[in-house]
């Protein structure tokens, strides 16, 4: 992208979806302004570029930005001409004016729905999400609703993105496709257990946890390839899984950009 003409001058607009706060939303803007330096040592250092924090008006961006003010020069270079702004909203809706975004990210947040699905009330009972003794309509449901934001997602991106432009996206996804496999869901399998827990103590009401659900979905990879495929404004250029390890090294201070 940074090789073509028409990318060369303008200022290159970049977006990361969902960036929550501290320092893992950093390393994302300092991991992409480290790579456009090494590919710009002998380039045009001139160039302005736009990187925009996305995620939920709640997001603590007072934090985030306090953040942002005492690391701008570790995250951007000594000699970037990089600008961090707050983009407050959902990325279920229109974030910016058509095709003017150059360079889409997001990273484990597209799994969210941006609603609980439709007629799950009393349906699920005692599991918040998907299971294994969860009725078919419980699958059909959160499966539609997946669909209908992936397509909303895809649609609207398409309209922001200037011709060229590229999205890297990475999610929590199965490993197969359909919901079998115990490990798939055993962290809510936990946590309902827990509210039942608290229904029993006397601590939770029991219609609060039957018309609870988690407003989460967890596609297979055939999921998410079938739908951009049949929505039509992207062309895949890779697409794979791979195991993320969950362990944090709990000693870490700061903001490291190799973190």
């Amino acid at each position: 992208m940074l090789e073509k003409d028409e990318f060369s001058d303008c200022c290159f607009n970049m977006v990361d979806l969902g960036c929550a706060l501290g320092p893992n939303s950093l390393s994302v803007v300092a991991h992409v302004m480290d790579t456009i330096q090494n590919l710009r040592k002998n380039g045009n250092n001139r160039q302005e570029f736009r990187f925009f924090l996305n995620d939920l008006p709640y997001n603590e961006f007072n934090g985030l930005f306090e953040l942002v003010e005492s690391e701008k020069e570790l995250v951007c270079g000594p000699r970037s001409q990089c600008y961090i702004h707050g983009l407050p909203g959902s990325f279920y809706t229109r974030l910016f004016p058509r095709k003017s975004l150059h360079f889409a990210y997001s990273s484990t947040s597209l799994q969210w729905l941006s609603q609980v699905p439709q007629g799950l009330v009393r349906q699920n009972k005692e599991n918040i999400f998907i299971t294994m003794t969860s009725p078919p309509e419980v699958l059909d449901a959160y499966a539609e609703q997946y669909k209908s934001d992936w397509f909303t997602f895809l649609i609207l991106r398409a309209e922001e993105m200037a011709p060229g432009g590229r999205m890297v996206l990475t999610f929590i996804n199965r490993s197969g496709d359909d919901f079998s496999a115990k490990e798939e869901y055993v962290h809510y399998d936990v946590l309902a257990q827990t509210l039942l827990d608290m229904v029993t103590q006397g601590l939770l009401e029991k219609d609060d946890l039957y018309s609870f659900n988690v407003p989460i979905y967890m596609p297979c990879q055939l999921e998410v390839e079938s739908i951009i495929n049949q929505q039509g404004s992207f062309k895949i250029d890779k697409i794979f899984s791979f195991p993320v390890r969950w362990d944090i090294d709990e000693d870490a201070d700061g903001f490291d950009e190799n973190r």
